[in-house]
C-alpha cells in the first residue's frame, strides 16, 4: 500500500529497487554476502507493507489516544488533544533524527570494520562485498528516518483548501506516518545489527580457518 502523495511511496520504491538489484547480484555472483543483504531487504519489504497497511486503521485509535492523553492533565492547565498531537509530532521527529545519527555511526563503523578486517589474498573482493552487503539494507532506513524528520509546510497546501478539517487531518496522518517510519527504521536496525553481528563472527571464523 502506498499512501497518496506520501514520502512513503519513495521509501517503497527505494526498498523495492534495492531488493531487485540485490537479488540479481546474488544470482549473478553467488556470494554469501549479497544473499544476506537480499534476505535483509526482503524482510524490510515485509515490514514496510505490514506497517503501512495499518496506518488507515490506526486513524480511529489515534483520536482516542489524543483525547485520553489530554484528560491525564488537570483541567486547569487547559491541555487539548491538539496540544498532545503537536507534542507527539515534535517527539517522534526528534526520535527519527536521533536514529538517523545512530545509523550514520553504524554505517561508518561497519564500513571501517569491513575495510580493515581481512588480510587474505582476495581481501579486496571480500571487503567490497561486505561493504555492499552492509550498506544496501541500511539505505531504506536512512530514507525512512529522513521522512520522519520532515515537517508539513505551505508547500503541502498548494492547490488545496485551507480549512481546520484539512489541517487537522494532515497533522494526524503526518504523525502516523512518522511513527511508522520510526518503527520501521528502529526494528530493522535492531534486527540487522544482530544478524550482521552473527554474520561477521561467522565470516571471521571462515577466513581464519581457511588460512
Amino acid at each position: 500500500m502506498c499512501i497518496a502523495s506520501s514520502p512513503w511511496c519513495l521509501v517503497r520504491g527505494l526498498v523495492g529497487t534495492l531488493t531487485l538489484l540485490s537479488a540479481i547480484l546474488s544470482l549473478m555472483t553467488d556470494q554469501r554476502e549479497i544473499m544476506v543483504a537480499t534476505a535483509a531487504l526482503v524482510f524490510e519489504v515485509a515490514l514496510y507493507y505490514w506497517l503501512t497497511s495499518r496506518i488507515q486503521s490506526l486513524k480511529k485509535i489515534l483520536g482516542g489516544r489524543l483525547y485520553h492523553y489530554a484528560r491525564c492533565f488537570p483541567k486547569s492547565r487547559g491541555v487539548t488533544s491538539h496540544d498532545i498531537l503537536l507534542g507527539a509530532l515534535k517527539k517522534v521527529e526528534q526520535k527519527n533524527a536521533s536514529l538517523a545519527v545512530i545509523l550514520v555511526f553504524v554505517a561508518a563503523s561497519l564500513v571501517a570494520f569491513s575495510a580493515g578486517g581481512f588480510a587474505a589474498p582476495n581481501a579486496d573482493k571480500e571487503k567490497a562485498l561486505l561493504i555492499l552487503a552492509f550498506l544496501l539494507p541500511l539505505l531504506p532506513l536512512f530514507g525512512a528516518t529522513l521522512m520522519g524528520m520532515r515537517q508539513l509546510d505551505c508547500y503541502n497546501l498548494i492547490g488545496r483548501p485551507i480549512t481546520r478539517s484539512v489541517l487537522r487531518t494532515d497533522l494526524r496522518l503526518d504523525l502516523l506516518e512518522k511513527e511508522a517510519a520510526f518503527r520501521f527504521a528502529f526494528v530493522s536496525t535492531a534486527i540487522l545489527l544482530v544478524v550482521f553481528g552473527l554474520f561477521l563472527i561467522g565470516q571471521l571464523y571462515f577466513v581464519s580457518s581457511s588460512r
